[in-house]
């Protein structure tokens, strides 16, 4: 109202004299009046790109479309300018078991924090694991992590993903390792046009084959039997009760369900739901005031870095207090250095490998023939002799 009042004041002042064509008073207020506008609106779309998200999820995963357990999650999402944070806090079920996950995403790589809850003898401790990727989808697992970033943090990757047909996957797969491949399904989505631009639909299709990948990351297919080799959905998300806050719209609640083949299924639609998530805000915010920052653990962390693919082992190495090692960081290019073998080095270690392998066929091969011949050579010489005699 005060924006309106305001314009309308300007309007007022602002007299016309088309007969001169001199400038006018409505002349000179009309560029202030643009001007206020941009700035204006310049605001609302720095607004639409700050806000955080308190909300809850509750897991449901099921075994031939019985409910075999439930996990209740309580989450934090923090977002600014494409750079954002899932925190979530999840009940431990039994004596070991996941009670904290973050994933921080800043532009360029993914951290993941997980803090495991153990007791051993009524003394409760906490092992603190983490994975740094330059992958952008979050890894599935019961945090709900992938669903909650899907209802929240995927404007950005929908805006990038707008004219392909083609979407990764966010529950897991069949052989996880497709995760870090860049592993992509055929989907069809329906996008919310106000900012930040999230999903209000998605669906996601299996083309009926299985997928795995070898240790020599070689890929192995197996046809799903009918009449699901025809494909079938295997994921469907949608969102609903949107709240709109300063220019920005995110959803009130959301509802995920993963679905897989029946025994002896009937046609393509006939399937098992496997998992099944439902999550709504209980509080949201647009503000400037929005800090995203990594996480953060007092104690010893065990990190697995997968930013650099070409080794030939996992780097692994131990951090301190949340002390993320960069990806250029001398020290780690040393343990990179040490697990990284030059192209031309495999290649000659390749022939000789291959060498080795024709050597000892030859071997294998020749040697029980010249005992086959000397033994030949043995009895036949045995046998002129007794000829002779």
């Amino acid at each position: 109202m005060k924006l309106r009042k305001l314009v309308e004041k300007l309007d007022d002042r602002m007299a016309s004299n088309v007969l001169t064509g001199k400038p006018t008073l409505k002349n000179k207020y009309a560029l202030t009046r643009w001007l206020l506008l941009l700035v204006i609106l310049s605001g609302v779309a720095v607004h639409s790109q700050q806000y955080s998200v308190s909300g809850t999820t509750i897991i449901g995963q099921y075994y031939m479309n019985s409910l075999r357990r439930a996990f209740t999650n309580t989450f934090m999402v923090q977002a600014s300018n494409g750079v954002w944070k899932i925190t979530v806090d999840v009940k431990p079920v039994g004596n070991r078991d996941l009670c904290r996950n973050e994933r921080y995403w800043d532009k360029t790589q993914m951290i993941t924090l997980s803090i495991f809850h153990r007791e051993e003898n009524e003394i409760t401790t906490n092992v603190a694991i983490a994975t740094i990727s330059t992958n952008p989808i979050p890894e599935s697992d019961v945090s709900t992590c992938s669903f909650i970033w899907l209802a929240y943090c995927s404007g950005n990757y929908f805006s990038h993903m707008r004219n392909s047909n083609r979407l990764h996957p966010v529950w897991a797969l069949d052989d996880m390792r497709l995760h870090n491949e860049g592993f992509t399904v055929l989907a069809r989505s329906a996008i919310n046009e106000k900012p930040p631009g999230l999903p209000k639909c998605v669906t996601y299709f299996n083309d009926g084959w299985v997928r795995t990948v070898g240790p020599d990351r070689e890929r192995s297919v197996f046809r799903y039997n009918p009449p699901y080799d025809l494909g079938f959905s295997n994921f469907i998300y949608y969102s609903d009760k949107w709240v709109s806050r300063q220019g920005v719209e995110l959803p009130g609640e959301f509802h995920a369900v993963r679905y897989a083949p029946k025994y002896n299924g009937r046609d393509t639609n006939d399937l098992s739901v496997i998992t099944d998530v439902r999550g709504w805000s209980t509080q949201i915010v647009v503000s400037d005031d929005i800090l995203v920052t990594p996480p953060q653990y007092e104690g010893v962390i065990d990190v697995i870095d997968y930013r650099h693919p070409n080794t030939r082992r996992v780097v692994q190495y131990q951090i301190t207090n949340g002390l993320w090692l960069a990806r250029d960081d001398p020290g780690l290019k040393k343990m990179v250095e040490k697990r990284t073998r030059p192209s031309a080095e495999r290649a000659v270690v390749s022939s000789r490998g291959r060498m080795l392998a024709v050597a000892m066929l030859i071997i294998v091969l020749v040697i029980p023939l010249f005992w086959m011949a000397g033994n030949y050579w043995k009895r036949k010489t045995a046998n002129k002799e007794h000829t002779k005699t």
